[in-house]
């Protein structure tokens, strides 16, 4: 296949992945494959199954029929060996990542993508990393003088010797009530809020089951917001990095944010723009244009705040934001006069624009 032969830009749009948000994923690929404007591309969509193996779907023949299942190999190294193969053969433009969570959103498909020499939107194998490790990002942030929360490590070996010093650490160190997190992962999934010292932990224990490395963060008092942010690091003019309108969050039930909140439709009140002064609108959007370029991102990112009576704390940033219906960039996009569409068509072009940059550094060398 000839990217050249139909006149358009061919983009495979990548979505699934081995993380717990697989399904959110898919949704996003979804959203993507159908709003690319079919005059400008040329798009395919390439599922990243849960059993490891990717399948090629073709996008524009009503039901999606199968193309090609890639089924060669066994271990996770050959499906991705496979999943390179597949994409060198079809020969996209570039690949559209609607990947979320562990293994699609933390540099590892960056990698692989970057050795085959293949364009992606978003951002690139350091800087998904980075913002993919929140203890690593919060160190970032701290060096930049970006403002973020106060936190406190703890490793699975940390509870061994003597679970209850460990507590009380944590407890004199960030108070009651608070969050621990596991380090990586998004979507909320692998958060839990503490109240009590039973509830810690328990939710110590059930954190270090599923990573190595747990941060405890206090439970800030304050008004929820998020920023979308455009544009490559580095880069000037039109492809430097912009900020869109803030919205502001107020689930409906829930105590907090979370993974219910932030995927059922009607459960959580999002408002665009923010009710929020100028003042305070214009410092959280400029502290997502830092934070996004602290870590060296490109294409699309989402910032998450939260904003205390001392000020505006930076909570995590997202390299590779939802695309569903009720993800939050899309609609501050559509604030900013850019409906969902021209959303996407301005993430591949800067991503395409990333690809041209790394191109040209690497003949310079």
């Amino acid at each position: 296949m000839n990217p050249r032969s139909t006149g358009k830009i061919r983009v495979a749009v990548v979505s699934g992945g081995p993380s717990g948000e697989h399904d959110v994923s898919l949704a996003s690929g979804r959203n993507v494959v159908t709003a690319l404007p079919r005059d400008r591309f040329e798009v395919l969509s390439l599922v990243w199954r849960r059993d490891g193996r990717w399948t090629l779907l073709d996008a524009d023949e009503g039901p999606p029929s199968l193309l090609d299942g890639w089924e060669a190999g066994t271990s996770p190294l050959e499906h991705l060996q496979a999943a390179l193969g597949l994409l060198r053969r079809i020969e996209p433009s570039i690949v559209f990542l609607a990947l979320h969570g562990r293994g699609g959103e933390d540099g590892l498909v960056q990698g692989l993508l970057e050795l085959g020499d293949l364009p992606h939107t978003g951002s690139g194998v350091a800087a998904s990393a980075l913002a993919f490790d929140k203890r690593g990002s919060k160190l970032v942030f701290r060096s930049a003088g970006v403002p973020t929360p106060p936190h406190v490590e703890v490793r699975r070996s940390d509870l061994e010797p003597d679970s209850g010093k460990v507590l009380r650490h944590v407890v004199s160190t960030v108070g009651l009530p608070c969050f621990a997190k596991v380090s990586d992962s998004g979507s909320s999934i692998g958060a839990y809020p503490c109240s009590t010292r039973a509830e810690l932990a328990t939710a110590l224990v059930m954190a270090l089951e599923e990573r190595p490395l747990c941060l405890v963060e206090p439970l800030l008092r304050g008004t929820e917001v998020t920023v979308g942010v455009l544009g490559n690091t580095g880069a000037i003019g039109r492809d430097a990095p912009m900020a869109l309108p803030v919205t502001e969050i107020r689930p409906c039930s829930a105590p907090y944010f979370d993974y219910e909140s932030k995927y059922t439709p009607g459960a959580t009140l999002e408002i665009t723009p923010a009710r929020i002064s100028e003042d305070v609108a214009d410092r959280v959007r400029d502290l997502a244009v830092r934070a996004h370029t602290a870590l060296g991102c490109d294409g699309a990112t989402r910032t998450d705040l939260i904003l205390t009576e001392s000020g505006p704390a930076v909570l995590e940033v997202n390299t590779i934001p939802g695309l569903t219906e009720t993800s939050l960039l899309p609609q501050g996009a559509a604030a900013a006069g850019i409906d969902f569409p021209a959303l996407l068509v301005r993430m591949v072009e800067l991503g395409l624009a990333r690809s041209r940059r790394h191109r040209s550094e690497t003949v310079r060398v």
